[in-house]
């Protein structure tokens, strides 16, 4: 039957799809269901059910039945079809109840002689039945395959992961089908597609892991793939036969045929096969929970015959992989989600310590929180408190992206926003990218006050595509001038490098974040606990404020009440007087003025008394009373207040003593600039005239060796006036430091090459430890080459002659810090010594020694390594030298 008459096939300009007719604009809404032909190895019927009536037929439904050899529309199917076959067909039909699900038949061969045996398919759609019709395979064929389906079903149950599964999906099915390439196909989020197994004849190309562009399979494409799990083309070169409509007023409805196993091919699909060098294809639809998950793509470059029969046990292969990709997926979720509910455990467990303080808990659970969605740095903020975790970038930047990530939070009403672009986050330094390139942020308050944002790194890496992704398709202008499309004649490895973006944050990312969204019940606790502490403390300050104690006497001047006992006072009051209580512990001159008080009329008031307990702390009380009248106008007693004054007093002695420190800081501040400043001027005319009188290549060495000595004493006295002044900034607050990578080598070498001469005329032996590794710090390098210089010359002048001072540089790159050690075997110093070592103008008690100095130098370096956000250490004893390291963060190395 593939020889039918040219007068039953449609002519090329016949085709009702028109491949001119595909336009930009129309593509993807080009209708593939309803094409009006079918291929050719196959024939087509749609009728009523009911009535029997035929509507649509193909036009070489004559070359199958002979009823059929005259127009079949319009007529009833007994009679198109023969009284056997539409029995048949009908009792296929009863067996099924569902719509669109194909019911397989076997036709015997007619009595026409060169009719063979048939096997069709029905199925209802639209309120029609459509039969189907093609040439059965012989018995051997079909016991051939239904052994090697049952062999493949078999091996797909026994594959251990999901990639093993789909290999042997793809070495199976090529097996099956005895197609040239078989590639198990999958979608992404954007419906582009990768090549995630395959299995090929040898010579044939190959596409593994090769990506494909969204538009090679559109809409309404993957929607047909949905409801047809089986798609076969024997022949891509085919001439379509034409589906004749129904006369009357339906002439012009063309029939749906999106569930027909012979339905035409869109053109354009066609062209693309035949760009690829593709002749025969069979595509299986894996579904995974009802979606489209990917395809297993089968090609060959030639005409192949696949018997219906194997086709529909297809359907049966794409179902059972689809449920073993389900099961696959589902264990993998599930083994993910108690991974991820282990974390939210571990991070609820933190933050219900709701007592703790917050930042504590933020740098407590610092890993769960970047685990949770596989960040490498974030951030929770509360109102204005920004509490970093992970790699969080400084300054501006970080503050930059809670702003935003809060303004997109607050204005979209959504509990998550996510980007994978670096184009949408703030500006970034060059630097930068490596932490932060894409941002997902979880709202934890409905107006956004509260919230976590986790950052993702660049993700940069290579796709190879099929094809250039830009241009999937052609467009060109027809006679008429429109613009119309065709498929991209190249498939050859395109190599695009994707940068900008980090790697995607999925659906199990944004639901691993919404699993924290009870925090906002803890953050809220925690809020409320912390108003109680405060109210708490306010109330404790009141109760402070009011905690006098309350005192009342008989007529007889005897105290009967005292509410709390009085601090200093550890005698009973009842029984005595307030003059006799009070003397134990008060001074002469408190306890006369009390006595003196209490006898007369008038009301105490603000009496102060003062005293000692008995481990001769000092106290301060304030008396208040006034008599006590009866009804009858008599004396009842005393009454009144005291009131513990200690404190108070304390605190004015200690603000006072504060205000004359900050006073004598400024005064000291103010002389340490005018020292400075009287001093660097001259001091400036010295060594730029020793520089001047060097410039003389002539110069004899008796003369030359007292200039150099004036340019390095004034170089170092410079340095020292610098650190005066230094220090003026850091007593005013004023000091800054810039942060920047700072290489190590070249500050060292600036820090040797000042401090070397020095060294020589001292006979000390300076050495610096090699090789010095190629590391930067974060650092300021100014301040950093003036903290090595203090430390440097330091060592040189507290070192005996002829010892020996090093440098040594340690990085330890897990911990991300470098430490720069300057070693001396000089004096050393004592426990005690080294407590007071970084005051400023102290001299540990060698005011008086051999050594200069100020006492300023550590103070400052102290200052400065702290500004940088580093330590100094320091290990020393008598007698045996000491060792300062400074420990600085260690600057990662940028790949090239």
């Amino acid at each position: 039957m593939d020889d039918e008459p040219t007068a039953a096939r449609l002519r090329p300009d016949a085709n009702p799809w028109n491949p001119a007719q595909v336009t930009v604009d129309n593509c993807e809404r080009e209708p593939i269901h309803t094409p009006n032909a079918i291929q050719p190895h196959g024939a087509l019927v749609a009728f009523e059910e009911e009535t029997g009536l035929v509507l649509h037929a193909s036009a070489n439904l004559g070359q199958w039945f002979p009823g059929a050899a005259h127009s079949a529309v319009g007529r009833l199917l007994p009679e198109v079809l023969g009284e056997a076959a539409q029995a048949t067909v009908r009792r296929s039909l009863a067996t099924t109840a569902d719509a669109a699900r194909h019911q397989i038949f076997n036709l015997a061969g007619s009595d026409g002689a060169q009719a063979p045996a048939l096997k069709g398919a029905v199925h209802r759609h639209q309120g029609l039945c459509i039969a189907e019709f093609e040439r059965a395979a012989d018995l051997e064929t079909e016991r051939a395959w239904s052994q090697a389906f049952r062999d493949t079903i078999e091996a797909l149950q026994g594959s251990g992961d999901l990639d093993d599964l789909v290999q042997h999906i793809a070495d199976h099915v090529k097996r099956l089908t005895g197609f040239g390439r078989v590639m198990v196909y999958r979608f992404a989020a954007d419906w582009h597609g990768e090549v995630i197994a395959e299995a090929r004849a040898p010579g044939t190309e190959s596409y593994f892991q090769m990506h494909f562009p969204a538009g090679d399979i559109p809409p309404q494409a993957r929607a047909l793939f949905c409801a047809n799990l089986v798609r076969y083309i024997p022949d891509a070169r085919y001439v379509p036969i034409a589906v004749l409509p129904a006369g009357g007023a339906d002439a012009s409805v063309p029939l749906d045929m999106s569930f027909a196993i012979l339905r035409g091919v869109s053109p354009m699909c066609l062209q693309f096969l035949s760009n690829m060098g593709v002749c025969s294809t069979l595509t299986i639809s894996l579904l995974v929970d009802g979606a489209l998950w990917g395809l297993i793509s089968c090609h060959h470059t030639a005409r192949t015959s696949l018997p219906l029969g194997l086709r529909t046990s297809c359907n049966v292969l794409a179902v059972t992989a689809g449920y073993m990709l389900s099961a696959f997926e589902q264990r993998e979720r599930a083994g993910t989600a108690s991974r991820i509910a282990g974390i939210v455990h571990e991070i609820g467990k933190a933050f219900r310590q709701v007592r703790a303080p917050l930042t504590d808990v933020v740098a407590g659970c610092a890993s769960p929180l970047l685990h949770i969605v596989g960040a490498t740095a974030g951030a929770l903020w509360q109102g204005d408190k920004v509490l970093p975790f992970g790699r969080w970038p400084t300054g501006d930047r970080g503050a930059g992206i809670v702003a935003l990530v809060r303004r997109q939070l607050q204005a979209g009403g959504h509990d998550i926003v996510s980007t994978e672009q670096e184009a949408l986050l703030p500006a970034l330094d060059d630097d930068q990218p490596d932490s932060a390139c894409g941002l997902m942020a979880l709202r934890l308050d409905p107006a956004g006050a509260a919230g976590i944002v986790w950052l993702r790194p660049e993700f940069r890496h290579r796709l190879d595509w099929s094809g250039d992704p830009e241009h999937p398709k052609t467009v060109a202008l027809d006679p008429s001038g429109t613009r119309t499309l065709s498929p991209r004649a190249s498939f050859e490895r395109w190599e695009r490098d994707v940068r900008g973006h980090c790697r995607p944050w999925d659906d199990g990312d944004h639901a691993a974040a919404r699993l924290l969204l009870p925090l906002q019940q803890t953050l809220a606790l925690r809020a409320t606990f912390a108003q109680i502490d405060v109210s708490d403390r306010r109330f404790s300050d009141l109760v402070e404020l009011q905690s006098d104690t309350y005192w009342q006497t008989n007529p007889h001047g005897r105290l009967r009440l005292m509410s709390k006992p009085l601090p200093g006072v550890d005698k009973p009051a009842e029984g005595l007087t307030l003059p006799e209580l009070l003397a134990s512990s008060c001074d002469a001159t408190s306890v006369q003025a009390v006595r003196d008080a209490l006898a007369g009329n008038a009301p105490i008031r603000a009496l102060r008394v003062r005293g000692s307990g008995a481990g001769g702390a000092a106290f301060e009380l304030q008396l208040n009373g006034e008599r006590m009248i009866d009804r009858l106008g008599h004396s009842a007693g005393w009454h009144g207040t005291i009131t513990d004054m200690t404190q108070e007093v304390a605190a004015l002695a200690a603000r006072r003593e504060r205000d004359a420190a900050e006073q004598l800081g400024i005064e000291r501040s103010r002389f340490l600039a005018q020292v400075s400043h009287e001093l660097q001027t001259p001091l400036t005319t010295v060594v730029g005239f020793s520089e001047l009188l060097l410039l003389d290549e002539q110069l004899p060495p008796r003369q030359r060796e007292p200039l150099v000595m004036i340019q390095t004493a004034g170089t170092l006295l410079q340095a020292m006036i610098a650190d005066l002044l230094d220090l003026a900034r850091i007593d005013a607050g004023k000091l800054r430091v810039t942060l920047a990578p700072t290489d190590i080598r070249s500050v060292l070498g600036d820090t040797i090459a000042l401090v070397r001469f020095q060294a020589q005329a001292n006979g000390v032996r300076f050495r610096l430890d090699e090789p010095v590794p190629p590391v930067a710090v974060r650092a300021d390098p100014l301040r950093l080459k003036q903290v090595l210089l203090n430390l440097a010359t330091n060592a040189v002048k507290y070192s005996n002659a002829s010892s020996e001072v090093r440098i040594s540089v340690t990085v330890d790159r897990p911990a991300m810090r470098v430490d720069i050690a300057v070693r001396d075997a000089g004096i050393g110093m004592s426990p005690a010594q080294r407590e007071k070592l970084f005051q400023p103008f102290e001299r540990l008690g060698r005011e008086h020694g051999r050594i200069s100095g100020t006492g300023i130098g550590l103070a400052l370096v102290k200052h400065l390594v702290d500004a940088m956000g580093g330590k100094v250490v320091v290990t020393s004893e008598p007698d045996q030298g000491s060792c300062f390291c400074v420990s600085l963060e260690l600057v990662p190395a940028t790949a090239p």
